[in-house]
């Protein structure tokens, strides 16, 4: 099962489509957050970021999480 997850979600990643994510945790110039569609992302970010919903650009996948970096017009928060 986790693999058809990660295939779906490298499906994903190569559509080139961003999220919406809502950065729940922050530890270490990381944050973690769920998509609207439950997908989980992890970034790096600062910990002001917490807690509001920034635009992410889905990169690569690692144990069935997004692995993203905000979009260009989300980096200037």
């Amino acid at each position: 099962a986790q693999r058809s997850r990660d295939e779906a979600l490298s499906d994903y990643i190569s559509s080139g489509m961003t999220a919406d994510v809502l950065l729940e945790r922050a530890s270490g110039g990381m944050l973690r957050g769920h998509s609207g569609n439950f997908v989980e992302f992890s970034i790096e970010g600062p910990a002001e970021l917490k807690g509001r919903i920034v635009e992410v650009r889905p990169m690569s996948v690692d144990g069935g999480m997004c692995i993203g970096e905000l979009a260009e017009d989300a980096a200037g928060i």
